[in-house]
């Protein structure tokens, strides 16, 4: 039912709201392209939490596990906790060393037959900081698990300091191991609050959203 309903939704925004529906797909696109994936897929969202939320559902749904866990830095974004209650997942937070990042030794001593996802911000929002996305998808693509970059505000900052010849580490499409990327245009996108993107690689995926 709740994929007929979802069906449903996005028939009647297609056949109803034609145009609204083709900026979206275009604004979608044009995110898509600029991190690192012209085909990825998605969604214009009301912002970060309904992003990250939603990443949840996605990667719970997919993995389809009885006891889903979780595992991510302690300085992510409150919204993954509200997420985690509301989907009945279990959070196993990573602890930050000196430099304010987390152990990916730690990360993967956590990862168990019940592990479904792992999330990294690019950077996180209370000190800046990116965390080392390039790992966390190395290690995703070799256990095969979801990985969802929370790019708040990198989305719409490192494509273009990458532009002007600043190093910036990969954190997007990019990196094969990235499942899905959040951002959000409400920031430096200069785009109304709310607006959030949600990209996913693989199309197939959104059977289970």
């Amino acid at each position: 039912a709740e994929l007929a309903a979802g069906s449903f939704f996005v028939e009647w925004a297609r056949d109803d709201q034609p145009g609204a529906y083709r900026l979206e797909k275009e604004a979608v696109r044009m995110m898509a392209s600029l991190l690192g994936c012209p085909d990825a897929v998605g969604f214009i969202t009301n912002g970060g939490t309904e992003s990250n939320v939603s990443a949840l559902r996605l990667a719970r749904n997919v993995a389809g596990r009885p006891e889903p866990e979780v595992i991510m830095p302690e300085s992510a974004h409150y919204s993954f906790r509200v997420g985690a209650e509301l989907l009945g997942l279990r959070l196993r937070e990573v602890t930050l060393g000196q430099d304010y990042l987390p152990d990916l030794n730690r990360v993967e001593d956590l990862v168990n037959d019940n592990t479904i996802a792992l999330v990294c911000s690019a950077p996180d929002g209370a000190m800046g900081l990116m965390d080392p996305v390039q790992e966390f998808a190395e290690l995703a693509h070799r256990r095969d698990l979801f990985l969802h970059v929370d790019g708040a505000f990198g989305g719409f900052i490192y494509p273009f300091m990458r532009e002007l010849g600043i190093d910036v580490p990969p954190f997007d499409f990019n990196l094969p191991g990235v499942s899905s990327f959040m951002t959000d245009g409400h920031k430096l996108g200069l785009m109304p609050i709310a607006t959030g993107f949600l990209l996913i690689r693989d199309e197939s995926m959104l059977d289970a959203i």
